[in-house]
């Protein structure tokens, strides 16, 4: 005796994989930016100087390629390395130490320190010496809020392909 399957309603897979894909990808911007937001705490946390390291971080979530969505976070900062990992002692520009120096000393002192001023060319050389000399102690805020945010940025992605999945053809 043979058996026959009959199919009436055929689902387009190929529109469900889009649509699951596509929620992924959306699922991972989500997830990218709450460790955005948790990186830019830790600098908050840190005290970091200017905020303009929190300020350039970055997060980028590329078109998919077939069942592949990469994203990532990002900081443009150009000193970003040295603030994520510690640094040997150095000779950096002297000039890096301005804006620092000026919200160190406010800081410091409750008084806005003017460019040029003793005080805050005393502040400027001290850091320079410093990290001459000890070099930086880097403060992980990447790896840190990768530690702390991950699993939920992967349970967003999970949530949210789940949610395509149920949505599909509704």
């Amino acid at each position: 005796m043979m058996s026959e399957i009959r199919v009436e309603h055929m689902p387009d897979l190929q529109a469900v994989a889009r649509a699951v894909v596509d929620a992924g990808a959306k699922g991972l911007r989500t997830g990218l930016h709450i460790m955005q937001a948790e990186a830019a705490r830790i600098m908050r946390a840190e005290r970091y100087a200017t905020g303009h390291l929190a300020q350039s971080l970055n997060v980028n979530v590329l078109p998919p390629d077939g069942g592949n969505i990469t994203g990532t976070l990002s900081a443009e900062a150009p000193y970003a390395p040295f603030v994520e990992y510690d640094t040997r002692p150095h000779i950096a520009p002297l000039g890096a130490f301005d804006s620092w120096a000026t919200v160190k000393g406010f800081r410091a002192t409750g008084v806005s320190l003017r460019r040029g001023t003793p005080l805050h060319s005393q502040l400027v050389i001290r850091g320079w010496l410093a990290v001459r000399k000890r070099g930086t102690k880097g403060i992980h805020f990447m790896r840190r809020a990768y530690l702390a945010k991950s699993q939920e940025a992967v349970q967003i992605v999970k949530q949210r392909i789940q949610e395509a999945l149920d949505n599909y053809g509704r």
